[in-house]
C-alpha cells in the first residue's frame, strides 16, 4: 500500500516507521523542511521503546504534490489547529480518491476537514474520518529519532456513516488496523475526544508550575 504521513512530529515519527515495518510504501511529509532536512538526506527514522531499530522510508519531502502522489491512504498527523490549512492544501493537490485519517479528528475535525476539502476539491470525493487519539503513547527525541513508549488498543474510528466504520478498520494497513475499533457514530470519536480531559484539566491543575519563571516542568 502506498500511504502519506503528514505531519514529522511525535506521532507522525512513530506511525511512519511503524507503517513501513508493516512492509508498505511510506511518504513522510512535512511543511517545514528544516525540521526534516536530515530525513531528507537519510531517509531512515530511528526507533526505540516498543518499536525498536533503524526504518528506512520510501522518501521524505516538503513539496505536497509528491506526499499526495496517488496515495492509497493518508494519515494526518498534526496537531489539530492544522487541520484546515491542511484540508485545502490537500484539496488543491490531490488528483485521486482515497482514505483520509486523523490522528486524532479531536472534537469534529473530520468535518471541518470535510467542509474545507469540499471548497477546493469537489471532483475527487476522499473518504474521510478520525481517530479518537493517537494510537501512540510516544516522543519525539530528535530530528530523524523517536522513543515509543506503548501502543494503545481498541481505539475508535468513525467516518460519518457509522455503517462505513468496520469497512474502514480493515481498509487500513493491517500493522494499524489491529489497535483500531468502529465507533458506533462519530459522536463517540469527537464527544469521546480524550485530550480535552488528558490536556485540559491536567494544565489547569498545574498552572503554578506552568506560569512559574523559575523551574520548568514536563507536562507528560
Amino acid at each position: 500500500m502506498k500511504v502519506t504521513v503528514i505531519g514529522a512530529g511525535n506521532s507522525g515519527l512513530a506511525m511512519a516507521a511503524h507503517v513501513s515495518l508493516g512492509g508498505h510504501e511510506v511518504t513522510l511529509w512535512n511543511r517545514t523542511r528544516s525540521a526534516i532536512a536530515k530525513l531528507i538526506d537519510h531517509p531512515v527514522i530511528r526507533c526505540e521503546g516498543v518499536i525498536n531499530g533503524q526504518v528506512p522510508i520510501s522518501q521524505v519531502t516538503d513539496q505536497i504534490r509528491i506526499a499526495l502522489d496517488a496515495p492509497d491512504l493518508v494519515l494526518i498527523t498534526t496537531p489539530a489547529y492544522a487541520h484546515k490549512e491542511l484540508a485545502e492544501l490537500i484539496g488543491k493537490h490531490i488528483k485521486r480518491e482515497t482514505l483520509i485519517l486523523l490522528n486524532p479528528g479531536r472534537t469534529f475535525g473530520a468535518l471541518e476537514f470535510f467542509m474545507t476539502y469540499e471548497k477546493f476539491n469537489r471532483e475527487h470525493k476522499q473518504l474521510i474520518a478520525e481517530a479518537q487519539t493517537i494510537i501512540y503513547t510516544c516522543r519525539k527525541i530528535g530530528t530523524d529519532s523517536v522513543h515509543v513508549v506503548a501502543l494503545k488498543s481498541d481505539v475508535l474510528l468513525s467516518t460519518f456513516k457509522a455503517e462505513q466504520n468496520a469497512e474502514l478498520v480493515n481498509r487500513l494497513p493491517a500493522c494499524l488496523g489491529e489497535f483500531f475499533i468502529p465507533a458506533g457514530s462519530m459522536i463517540e470519536t469527537s464527544i469521546g475526544n480524550v485530550g480535552m480531559i488528558l490536556h485540559c484539566a491536567p494544565l489547569l491543575l498545574n498552572a503554578g508550575w506552568t506560569e512559574n519563571e523559575v523551574n520548568s516542568y514536563k507536562y507528560y
